[in-house]
């Protein structure tokens, strides 16, 4: 009997030993997913905040608060604003599906047309609530 029991407890040590270490691996591993998971979801927040910011840099570049027939506005630094925004949306890493899927950069593209000063003059109401509209943006 003692060599079955001894055989039952080698037995019990190497299968409380595997469970161990699979154990450990199982958790370990989804651990590492979490923490990837989170790690892109900082680098998307990060991306966002960013483009957002530099974005609305651009749009009062483009669209300053003054008067839109005003000659004084160099229409050189508004195209160069509006290449550097096509550049920014298409240039994004982590966030470039949601740009897509949200039609962002062919919006911004349609803001084009809106940096015309012949045109600007020809709209009738306050110029950003007309884009909107056109964007089919609610806020």
């Amino acid at each position: 009997m003692s060599i079955n029991s001894g055989l039952l407890t080698l037995a019990g040590v190497i299968v409380g030993s595997l469970l161990t270490i699979g154990g450990s691996l199982l958790t370990t591993n989804l651990s590492a997913k979490r923490e990837r998971r989170r790690w892109i979801l900082d680098k998307k927040a990060a991306e966002y905040r960013k483009l957002l910011n530099k974005l609305f840099d651009c749009l009062d570049t483009m669209f300053p608060d003054t008067d839109p027939t005003d000659a004084e506005q160099d229409p050189e630094v508004e195209s160069a604003a509006f290449r550097k925004g096509a550049f920014l949306l298409r240039s994004q890493i982590f966030v470039d599906s949601e740009l897509t899927k949200g039609n962002i950069t062919e919006s911004w593209d349609r803001l084009d047309k809106y940096r015309e000063p012949e045109l600007r003059s020809k709209f009738e109401g306050d110029l950003r609530t007309i884009m909107r509209k056109d964007l089919n943006l609610n806020a």
